[in-house]
């Protein structure tokens, strides 16, 4: 009998419903029917008593965990939380829950944090995972979804991914035929995905369709972008503290201080803009 230090047991339930062990473990479980007005029992018994079925001897029983595993390289970005919020949406909508692990560009050689023991399947994102734990995987018939990704040699493992090389292709033709733009800047993403490998593909085809040489000069990254950003930022805080220390000083109220505060916001406009896209793009005269 459970008491204030014993949490109730599923021989108290069943105790409690009047039924037996087995009963109450097939109302848990689910897998085999029960009668009516026994599970109704078992469920009221369950409610008084505060049961709180264990999870993991629930798993034993039923070799499953009712949960999907998502590996993938970052949770950041504009891109990773739709996906994130898709895949929870359609897990929970046929009762799986979903557990997260972000590699952050490295592999877990020691310790693997999502896979058979505690999932019922795998979703991987590009790079995520190592080879030889997907043939592992493969090799003991665990479900495995690759997305983004093909599948390495010899492994027939089901893939979602999009059109990348045809999709950029014509992004970039467009903007050749339709708006007459030939020098067209492409930024690449990581190198060892295979999206930005296939997007570059297209990107070059588009180019060599419509005889226009290739230019390396125009080929850039995220990193890259990023860092340009940085520079913007630091250079706009500089001016700006400048610029105000300008305008709060008293001799700032004369026409020729005015006037030279005008004319460096001036000159700073076109400084940033020779940095960073902007409308502002004339120097000063």
């Amino acid at each position: 009998m459970h008491t204030k230090n014993h949490p109730p047991t599923i021989a108290d339930v069943a105790r409690h419903a009047e039924v037996s062990i087995a009963t109450v473990s097939r109302v848990l479980n689910g897998n085999v029917p029960v009668q009516p007005n026994k599970a109704e029992r078992v469920r009221l018994a369950m409610d008084e008593l505060r049961f709180v079925p264990r999870h993991a001897a629930r798993v034993l029983a039923s070799r499953k965990t009712l949960t999907l595993g998502l590996i993938l390289s970052e949770i950041g970005g504009a891109f990773f939380p739709l996906l994130l919020k898709g895949i929870e949406s359609e897990a929970r909508a046929v009762g799986y829950e979903l557990l997260i692990h972000s590699t952050q560009g490295q592999y877990s050689h020691q310790r693997k944090p999502l896979g058979e023991h505690n999932t019922d399947g795998l979703l991987v994102f590009t790079s995520s995972l190592e080879l030889n734990e997907l043939y592992r995987l493969q090799s003991i018939n665990f479900p495995v979804v690759l997305m983004h990704q093909t599948p390495p040699d010899g492994l027939n493992i089901p893939v979602v991914t999009v059109e990348n090389k045809d999709g950029a292709e014509m992004l970039v033709s467009h903007l050749i035929e339709k708006h007459a733009r030939r020098r067209i800047v492409f930024l690449r993403g990581p190198e060892d995905h295979e999206d930005s490998q296939w997007r570059e593909r297209g990107y070059r085809e588009a180019l060599k369709s419509h005889k226009i040489k290739f230019d390396p000069k125009l080929i850039g990254s995220k990193s890259q972008l990023m860092k340009q950003s940085e520079k913007c930022w630091q250079m706009e805080l500089r001016s700006t503290q400048s610029l105000l220390v300008m305008m709060t000083q008293p001799r700032a109220r004369s026409v020729r201080s005015r006037r030279r505060v005008a004319s460096f916001l001036k000159m700073w406009l076109w400084s940033v803009s020779m940095m960073c896209p902007s409308p502002v793009s004339s120097p000063p005269r």
